[in-house]
């Protein structure tokens, strides 16, 4: 079973607002976890130091704590984040007091003007995971459970070649599996694979909800076309 990897991002209390909606939270969107949200303040070092995350996004500039104190508790003996990887996003003007803490222990540093796509390749590579594309009109896939009711139509939301956000549906069990068939713009063949729920989502764009899946299997060089489909799509 896949393991739900989790993100802690902090901001300051003056500049925890739409902007880093806008233009950050896109990019985990585009990989499958779990997101955790605080301001800064002395709560932030207690958290770090007892509760365990994948990721830690640090948005910059912070106040209290200051970034510098922030990551001496993540990386300090016995945290529980001591581990886990950091990432500093930088507002415009604080490019500089970012790349300064390299040195410190964290482990990238972006802009929040940086590119999108640039984001999510570097939240991909952090979390170990394959950067899902978000898809303009959702490409019609069909499933078939391997257990229980027939075969059913739904949408996918984006797209990795790890996995899938799918809009509508059924609610399914976590562990569900299905045969699917995935129609890829253009082609004639659907690609034919097994795929595994691993979540239900209930905040998907657009839709009542649905459901997070990871790929098994794939039939014949399904994967490959699927592999050079998303090629095209990040490039676009």
């Amino acid at each position: 079973m896949e393991a739900v990897r989790h993100v802690l991002v902090v901001s300051s209390r003056i500049s925890h607002d739409a902007e880093v909606f806008r233009r950050f939270f896109p990019a985990l969107q585009q990989v499958d976890c779990e997101l955790h949200r605080v301001p800064d303040g002395s709560d932030v070092l207690e958290l770090v130091t007892s509760t365990s995350f994948d990721l830690l996004v640090l948005v910059l500039p912070l106040e209290r704590p200051t970034a510098e104190a922030l990551i001496h508790a993540i990386r300090r003996e016995g945290s529980a984040c001591r581990r886990s990887a950091v990432l500093v996003v930088a507002r415009s003007g604080h490019r500089a007091e970012a790349e300064a803490l390299l040195d410190q222990g964290i482990n990238r540093v972006v802009g929040l003007d940086d590119p999108g796509q640039e984001m999510a390749a570097v939240v991909s590579e952090l979390l170990g995971v394959a950067p899902r594309v978000a898809l303009p009109s959702g490409l019609r896939i069909e499933f078939e459970p391997h257990e229980g009711e027939g075969r059913f139509q739904a949408e996918i939301d984006n797209l990795s070649i790890s996995g899938m956000l799918v809009r509508g549906g059924r609610d399914l069990d976590r562990g569900t599996t299905l045969s699917f068939e995935l129609w890829l713009p253009g082609e004639d063949e659907a690609v034919h694979g097994v795929a595994e729920a691993v979540r239900q989502a209930t905040s998907v764009a657009g839709s009542g909800g649905g459901f997070a899946a990871r790929f098994l299997a794939f039939r014949g060089v399904g994967r490959q076309r699927l592999e050079a489909f998303l090629m095209a799509e990040m490039e676009r």
